[in-house]
């Protein structure tokens, strides 16, 4: 009886092992192209949670604030994909309010696009 059971075991043939490699190398080509995006956002965010904490931003322009807010952005976090017409600034009782928001398409495979959209607020206190 225990051989009847051996010879039924064969192992993962070679159609299971190509479709193991096909989702695999599915994966990472998603992997490798979805990481870069978070890694962005998370750049953008971090740019905006530094102009948020600087003391002087409050008292500020609107111009300044974008200004600094896109130096920021391009020399010190390598941001590329977020320009002047992604940020929205508006200043109302007191509150400053920094929006970010913004899209970011990648080519996937063929004329298939990964297409990501992203949106970040900050606010600021004490501002005149």
């Amino acid at each position: 009886m225990i051989n009847k059971f051996k010879s039924r075991q064969t192992g993962e043939g070679l159609t299971s092992l190509l479709f193991t490699l096909f989702f695999i190398g599915c994966v990472v080509l998603i992997a490798l192209r979805v990481v870069p995006l978070y890694l962005e956002y998370f750049q953008v965010v971090s740019s905006l949670e530094g102009i948020a904490e600087e003391p002087e931003t409050s008292k500020k322009s609107l111009k300044e604030i974008k200004k600094n807010l896109l130096r920021r952005m391009r020399d010190i976090n390598d941001v590329e994909r977020v320009n002047d017409e992604h940020i929205t600034i508006t200043k109302k009782k007191g509150l400053i309010t920094i929006s970010v928001d913004y899209e970011a398409r990648v080519p996937m495979i063929a004329n298939f696009d990964l297409i990501a959209s992203f949106n970040k607020n900050v606010e600021i206190s004490g501002a005149d």
